[in-house]
């Protein structure tokens, strides 16, 4: 059995860092905290700290295990991915600032299992059968990424390393999981992150929300050629098709696009940087949901559209 994650829920002794600390549970609707706070303020939090998602039909699931000193995040800590207790990522903070080594890992397929461990410690929570891949590893200095990063796929091989000090790839792996002195431009975090940091910043869910419901949506995309250019940068973006009408989706979109500058990387050819062409499609379509009522013979039924955006980059 693979464990992975631990954090003791029970204290037999609330004495830390050589302060006493009064402990502190709150048991809500949809979440559940434990920490301590130093008995001469307790608004400040000093020790361990755990948060646990409630589920909608019982049970829990990690979301946050860590450590405060006098307030501030200190030590080692993770952070898991919504109700799956999947671990997300580890590391550790100095003075409230991410620091030293990180590692950010996929999501596992399954949602695994807490079980509780007793200890003359007292009782810890543990995550079952554990086996995450890791996405990227690297340094954090107060807070910002600094050095050479480790990125890898998403079946644990590693593809590329690139140095964040002199923003250059420092290993680009080939077919026979060698160096290779050509490659094409791209993310500088891999594809899946990629995916993941375009749908946040297009944030599609805020922009439906700030669209006025009286407007009317239909199915369609925009589709945006643009240059990664020699030293990595969005040039010459434009829209080549548009079946999308809406304003703010289109102001969305390229701002989306614009953001890139500074998580791209250039082509490489021979030695030589040189610019590429990329497209990216926001394609906006619907799903419909259908709900049914009986009132006395007349039966009849409502049917509500969703909208969901899909995003895809080709070369």
């Amino acid at each position: 059995m693979k464990v992975l994650g631990t954090l003791f829920l029970i204290m037999l002794y609330h004495l830390t860092f050589s302060q006493l600390t009064n402990l502190v549970t709150k048991d809500k609707d949809d979440y559940y905290e434990e920490y301590s706070v130093l008995e001469t303020d307790k608004k400040v939090k000093h020790g361990s700290y755990i948060k646990l998602k409630k589920g909608f039909f019982g049970g829990y699931a990690l979301m946050t295990i860590g450590n405060y000193a006098n307030g501030q995040k200190d030590g080692y800590w993770e952070n898991y991915y919504a109700k799956s207790n999947n671990i997300k990522e580890k590391g550790y903070y100095k003075n409230d600032l991410r620091d030293s080594i990180w590692v950010l890992y996929y999501p596992e397929r399954d949602s695994k299992d807490l079980i509780e461990v007793k200890s003359n410690k007292g009782i810890s929570i543990q995550v079952v059968d554990a086996n995450p891949v890791v996405c990227k590893s690297g340094k954090y200095k107060n807070d910002t990424i600094t050095g050479v990063w480790q990125y890898y796929d998403e079946t644990g091989q590693h593809t590329h390393s690139y140095d964040h000090d002199s923003g250059a790839v420092t290993f680009m792996r080939n077919q026979n999981n060698q160096n290779s002195e050509n490659y094409n431009a791209g993310f500088i975090e891999g594809e899946y992150l990629f995916r993941q940091y375009l749908s946040e910043v297009f944030d599609f869910e805020g922009l439906m929300n700030s669209i006025n419901t009286k407007i009317h949506l239909e199915p369609g995309k925009l589709t945006f050629k643009f240059t990664i250019n020699e030293n990595g940068l969005v040039d010459d973006l434009h829209c080549t098709e548009q079946t999308i009408s809406n304003k703010k989706m289109y102001a969305r979109a390229t701002e989306t696009i614009q953001s890139l500058n500074g998580h791209l990387y250039p082509k490489k050819l021979n030695g030589t940087y040189q610019s590429e062409v990329k497209t990216i499609t926001f394609a906006l379509d619907t799903e419909s949901n259908t709900s049914w009522s009986n009132s006395g013979r007349v039966r009849s039924s409502e049917t509500s559209m969703n909208f969901y955006l899909k995003i895809s980059m080709d070369n």
